[in-house]
Protein backbone atom coordinates (compact mmCIF):
# COMPACT_ATOMS: atom_id res chain seq x y z
CA UNK A 1 0.00 0.00 0.00
CA UNK A 2 1.52 2.88 -1.11
CA UNK A 3 1.32 6.96 0.82
CA UNK A 4 -1.99 7.88 -1.21
CA UNK A 5 -4.07 4.94 -0.55
CA UNK A 6 -2.54 4.73 3.26
CA UNK A 7 -3.86 8.25 3.92
CA UNK A 8 -7.22 7.76 1.81
CA UNK A 9 -7.75 4.21 3.98
CA UNK A 10 -7.25 6.64 7.51
CA UNK A 11 -9.64 9.55 5.96
CA UNK A 12 -12.31 6.45 5.22
CA UNK A 13 -12.14 4.93 8.48
CA UNK A 14 -12.23 8.38 10.30
CA UNK A 15 -15.65 9.40 8.32
CA UNK A 16 -17.31 6.10 9.53
CA UNK A 17 -16.14 6.92 12.55
CA UNK A 18 -17.68 10.18 12.53
CA UNK A 19 -21.59 8.85 12.42
CA UNK A 20 -20.80 6.17 15.05
CA UNK A 21 -20.90 6.26 19.14
CA UNK A 22 -17.80 8.33 20.32
CA UNK A 23 -17.50 5.45 23.40
CA UNK A 24 -18.13 2.06 24.08
CA UNK A 25 -21.63 1.42 25.24
CA UNK A 26 -23.47 -1.59 27.08
CA UNK A 27 -25.80 -3.25 25.26
CA UNK A 28 -28.14 -5.19 28.10
CA UNK A 29 -30.42 -8.04 27.49
CA UNK A 30 -32.38 -10.10 29.89
CA UNK A 31 -34.27 -13.17 28.77
CA UNK A 32 -36.20 -14.94 31.32
CA UNK A 33 -35.36 -18.78 30.09
CA UNK A 34 -33.68 -21.95 31.03
CA UNK A 35 -32.06 -21.79 27.81
CA UNK A 36 -31.34 -19.61 24.94
CA UNK A 37 -29.90 -19.94 21.31
CA UNK A 38 -28.54 -16.96 19.07
CA UNK A 39 -27.62 -17.40 15.88
CA UNK A 40 -24.95 -14.96 14.66
CA UNK A 41 -25.88 -14.08 10.85
CA UNK A 42 -23.52 -12.28 8.45
CA UNK A 43 -22.31 -12.13 5.02
CA UNK A 44 -25.44 -12.98 2.84
CA UNK A 45 -25.11 -10.73 0.77
CA UNK A 46 -28.36 -10.62 -0.94
CA UNK A 47 -28.21 -9.11 -4.21
CA UNK A 48 -24.78 -10.63 -5.14
CA UNK A 49 -24.58 -13.74 -8.14
CA UNK A 50 -23.56 -15.84 -5.47
CA UNK A 51 -25.89 -15.15 -2.96
CA UNK A 52 -27.74 -19.00 -1.92
CA UNK A 53 -30.99 -18.26 -0.99
CA UNK A 54 -32.14 -21.15 -0.97
CA UNK A 55 -29.45 -22.20 2.19
CA UNK A 56 -30.25 -18.68 3.66
CA UNK A 57 -34.38 -19.13 3.83
CA UNK A 58 -33.79 -22.97 5.29
CA UNK A 59 -31.39 -21.62 8.41
CA UNK A 60 -33.77 -18.80 8.79
CA UNK A 61 -36.87 -21.03 8.99
CA UNK A 62 -35.28 -23.86 11.17
CA UNK A 63 -33.79 -20.55 13.49
CA UNK A 64 -37.70 -19.04 13.49
CA UNK A 65 -39.16 -22.48 14.22
CA UNK A 66 -37.26 -23.30 16.97
CA UNK A 67 -37.44 -20.32 18.58
CA UNK A 68 -34.17 -19.06 18.23
CA UNK A 69 -32.94 -15.14 18.20
CA UNK A 70 -30.94 -13.22 15.61
CA UNK A 71 -27.85 -10.85 16.22
CA UNK A 72 -26.55 -9.38 12.71
CA UNK A 73 -22.84 -9.06 12.07
CA UNK A 74 -23.58 -7.56 8.66
CA UNK A 75 -23.16 -7.37 4.81
CA UNK A 76 -26.67 -8.62 4.62
CA UNK A 77 -27.12 -7.04 1.03
CA UNK A 78 -24.38 -6.46 -1.61
CA UNK A 79 -24.86 -2.76 -1.73
CA UNK A 80 -22.56 -2.59 -4.53
CA UNK A 81 -22.19 1.13 -5.87
CA UNK A 82 -20.66 2.76 -9.21
CA UNK A 83 -17.51 3.45 -7.16
CA UNK A 84 -17.14 0.12 -5.74
CA UNK A 85 -14.23 -2.10 -6.39
CA UNK A 86 -14.67 -4.75 -9.11
CA UNK A 87 -17.42 -5.58 -11.40
CA UNK A 88 -20.50 -5.99 -8.51
CA UNK A 89 -22.36 -3.19 -9.72
CA UNK A 90 -22.79 -4.33 -12.81
CA UNK A 91 -23.01 -8.51 -12.04
CA UNK A 92 -25.25 -7.87 -8.88
CA UNK A 93 -28.57 -9.33 -9.60
CA UNK A 94 -30.75 -6.39 -8.05
CA UNK A 95 -30.67 -2.99 -7.42
CA UNK A 96 -29.94 -1.70 -3.74
CA UNK A 97 -33.79 -1.05 -3.00
CA UNK A 98 -34.39 -4.14 -3.76
CA UNK A 99 -31.84 -6.17 -1.62
CA UNK A 100 -32.96 -3.76 1.58
CA UNK A 101 -36.67 -4.76 1.00
CA UNK A 102 -35.54 -8.26 1.23
CA UNK A 103 -33.16 -8.25 4.10
CA UNK A 104 -36.28 -6.60 5.95
CA UNK A 105 -38.68 -9.05 4.48
CA UNK A 106 -36.64 -11.89 5.88
CA UNK A 107 -36.12 -10.83 9.56
CA UNK A 108 -39.27 -8.93 10.16
CA UNK A 109 -40.64 -11.72 11.51
CA UNK A 110 -37.66 -11.74 14.59
CA UNK A 111 -38.29 -8.36 15.16
CA UNK A 112 -42.03 -8.75 15.49
CA UNK A 113 -41.67 -11.68 17.89
CA UNK A 114 -39.26 -9.69 19.83
CA UNK A 115 -36.15 -12.49 18.91
CA UNK A 116 -34.03 -9.84 16.73
CA UNK A 117 -31.20 -8.67 19.11
CA UNK A 118 -29.56 -5.64 16.62
CA UNK A 119 -27.83 -5.49 13.74
CA UNK A 120 -24.00 -4.26 12.84
CA UNK A 121 -23.45 -2.46 10.26
CA UNK A 122 -20.91 -3.79 7.25
CA UNK A 123 -18.25 -2.86 5.03
CA UNK A 124 -20.84 -3.16 1.91
CA UNK A 125 -23.56 -1.46 3.78
CA UNK A 126 -21.09 1.38 4.23
CA UNK A 127 -20.12 1.22 0.85
CA UNK A 128 -23.59 4.05 0.60
CA UNK A 129 -21.99 5.82 3.49
CA UNK A 130 -18.69 6.32 1.51
CA UNK A 131 -20.48 7.50 -1.51
CA UNK A 132 -23.67 9.34 -0.62
CA UNK A 133 -23.81 9.80 3.22
CA UNK A 134 -26.42 7.04 3.67
CA UNK A 135 -25.48 4.09 6.44
CA UNK A 136 -27.79 1.31 4.57
CA UNK A 137 -27.87 -0.68 7.85
CA UNK A 138 -28.97 1.95 10.27
CA UNK A 139 -31.87 2.96 7.55
CA UNK A 140 -33.20 -0.85 7.75
CA UNK A 141 -32.78 -1.52 11.20
CA UNK A 142 -34.87 1.95 11.70
CA UNK A 143 -37.49 0.68 8.84
CA UNK A 144 -37.68 -2.71 11.26
CA UNK A 145 -37.79 -1.07 14.65
CA UNK A 146 -34.83 -2.75 16.16
CA UNK A 147 -31.32 -1.68 17.23
CA UNK A 148 -28.73 -0.35 15.08
CA UNK A 149 -25.25 -1.88 16.88
CA UNK A 150 -22.70 0.36 14.98
CA UNK A 151 -18.96 -1.21 14.58
CA UNK A 152 -18.99 -3.19 17.35
CA UNK A 153 -21.02 -3.75 20.60
CA UNK A 154 -19.96 -5.08 24.30
CA UNK A 155 -23.36 -7.40 25.33
CA UNK A 156 -24.26 -8.30 29.34
CA UNK A 157 -26.65 -10.64 28.75
CA UNK A 158 -28.64 -11.96 31.44
CA UNK A 159 -30.27 -15.69 30.96
CA UNK A 160 -32.18 -16.99 33.60
CA UNK A 161 -30.14 -17.01 36.55
CA UNK A 162 -27.13 -17.15 34.91
CA UNK A 163 -25.10 -13.68 33.57
CA UNK A 164 -22.61 -13.64 30.02
CA UNK A 165 -20.83 -10.90 28.21
CA UNK A 166 -19.90 -10.74 24.39
CA UNK A 167 -18.59 -8.46 22.03
CA UNK A 168 -19.61 -8.47 18.57
CA UNK A 169 -18.37 -6.72 15.28
CA UNK A 170 -18.14 -6.98 11.18
CA UNK A 171 -14.86 -6.55 11.98
CA UNK A 172 -11.98 -5.89 9.07
CA UNK A 173 -9.13 -8.18 7.75
CA UNK A 174 -7.48 -8.79 4.78
CA UNK A 175 -7.13 -12.73 5.92
CA UNK A 176 -7.15 -14.92 3.19
CA UNK A 177 -5.83 -18.35 4.80
CA UNK A 178 -8.07 -20.56 7.62
CA UNK A 179 -5.60 -19.89 10.81
CA UNK A 180 -4.84 -16.02 9.97
CA UNK A 181 -8.63 -15.34 9.82
CA UNK A 182 -9.48 -16.77 13.49
CA UNK A 183 -6.00 -15.10 14.26
CA UNK A 184 -8.10 -11.66 13.32
CA UNK A 185 -10.92 -12.59 15.77
CA UNK A 186 -8.39 -13.78 18.45
CA UNK A 187 -6.95 -10.18 18.19
CA UNK A 188 -10.50 -8.59 19.25
CA UNK A 189 -9.61 -9.95 22.80
CA UNK A 190 -7.41 -7.05 22.92
CA UNK A 191 -10.04 -4.92 22.48
CA UNK A 192 -12.27 -5.65 25.54
CA UNK A 193 -12.28 -8.49 28.03
CA UNK A 194 -15.56 -10.74 27.69
CA UNK A 195 -16.32 -14.45 27.10
CA UNK A 196 -17.78 -14.29 23.58
CA UNK A 197 -16.17 -13.17 20.52
CA UNK A 198 -17.57 -13.16 17.58
CA UNK A 199 -16.63 -11.44 14.50
CA UNK A 200 -18.11 -11.40 10.43
CA UNK A 201 -16.51 -10.36 7.34
CA UNK A 202 -14.03 -13.05 6.95
CA UNK A 203 -16.06 -15.93 5.53
CA UNK A 204 -15.57 -18.69 7.32
CA UNK A 205 -17.39 -21.00 9.84
CA UNK A 206 -15.30 -21.20 12.78
CA UNK A 207 -15.31 -21.81 16.72
CA UNK A 208 -12.67 -21.39 18.90
CA UNK A 209 -12.13 -22.36 22.43
CA UNK A 210 -8.92 -20.27 24.67
CA UNK A 211 -8.70 -21.92 28.04
CA UNK A 212 -6.71 -20.02 30.80
CA UNK A 213 -6.58 -19.45 34.46
CA UNK A 214 -8.10 -17.66 35.95
CA UNK A 215 -9.41 -16.30 39.83
CA UNK A 216 -12.52 -16.93 40.98
CA UNK A 217 -13.18 -14.45 43.30
CA UNK A 218 -16.23 -15.45 45.10
CA UNK A 219 -14.55 -18.86 46.22
CA UNK A 220 -11.17 -17.30 46.33
CA UNK A 221 -9.34 -19.95 43.67
CA UNK A 222 -7.62 -20.39 40.92
CA UNK A 223 -9.73 -22.08 38.05
CA UNK A 224 -9.90 -23.32 34.59
CA UNK A 225 -11.98 -20.63 32.67
CA UNK A 226 -13.08 -20.43 28.71
CA UNK A 227 -13.31 -17.40 26.28
CA UNK A 228 -14.95 -18.37 22.73
CA UNK A 229 -13.79 -17.03 19.73
CA UNK A 230 -16.89 -17.48 16.95
CA UNK A 231 -16.10 -16.53 13.03
CA UNK A 232 -19.82 -16.42 11.65
CA UNK A 233 -19.89 -17.83 8.34
CA UNK A 234 -21.42 -16.52 4.69
CA UNK A 235 -23.69 -17.61 2.22
CA UNK A 236 -22.16 -17.08 -0.73
CA UNK A 237 -21.61 -19.90 -3.08
CA UNK A 238 -17.76 -20.77 -4.08
CA UNK A 239 -18.20 -21.20 -8.31
CA UNK A 240 -17.48 -17.76 -10.19
CA UNK A 241 -16.81 -15.85 -6.55
CA UNK A 242 -14.20 -13.75 -5.65
CA UNK A 243 -13.01 -16.27 -3.65
CA UNK A 244 -12.30 -18.71 -6.22
CA UNK A 245 -10.68 -15.98 -8.61
CA UNK A 246 -8.01 -15.74 -5.86
CA UNK A 247 -7.88 -19.42 -5.11
CA UNK A 248 -9.35 -19.40 -1.10
CA UNK A 249 -10.37 -22.71 -0.11
CA UNK A 250 -14.01 -23.05 0.01
CA UNK A 251 -15.63 -22.03 3.14
CA UNK A 252 -18.79 -24.10 4.98
CA UNK A 253 -21.84 -21.89 4.16
CA UNK A 254 -24.17 -21.15 7.15
CA UNK A 255 -24.04 -19.36 10.77
CA UNK A 256 -23.14 -20.60 14.12
CA UNK A 257 -25.19 -20.84 17.27
CA UNK A 258 -24.80 -19.76 20.63
CA UNK A 259 -26.17 -21.74 23.46
CA UNK A 260 -26.80 -20.15 26.45
CA UNK A 261 -28.18 -21.84 30.03
CA UNK A 262 -29.90 -20.13 32.41
CA UNK A 263 -29.40 -22.68 34.97
CA UNK A 264 -25.86 -23.14 34.74
CA UNK A 265 -22.99 -20.91 33.76
CA UNK A 266 -22.59 -22.89 30.49
CA UNK A 267 -21.62 -22.01 26.62
CA UNK A 268 -21.99 -24.00 24.05
CA UNK A 269 -21.42 -23.48 20.06
CA UNK A 270 -22.77 -25.21 16.85
CA UNK A 271 -22.08 -24.48 13.73
CA UNK A 272 -25.42 -25.00 11.69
Amino acid sequence: MNYAENVRNKIDIENQLRYEEDSMSLNRIKINADRVRIMLMSDEHMGSREYNEKLHMETLERAYDTGMYILHLGDGIEAATRNSVGSGVYSQEQIIDKQMQNFIAKYQPFVDDNRFIGAHVGNHEMRAMNDDGINLMRQMCRQMGTRYLGLGKVHHLRIGKQTYTAYTTHGASGATKTHTKIAACLNLEKVVDVEIYAMGHLHQLTHHVRNFYGINKSKKQVQVQKKHFVLTGSYLNYPGSYAQMKCMEPARLGSPVIQLSGVEHKISVALE
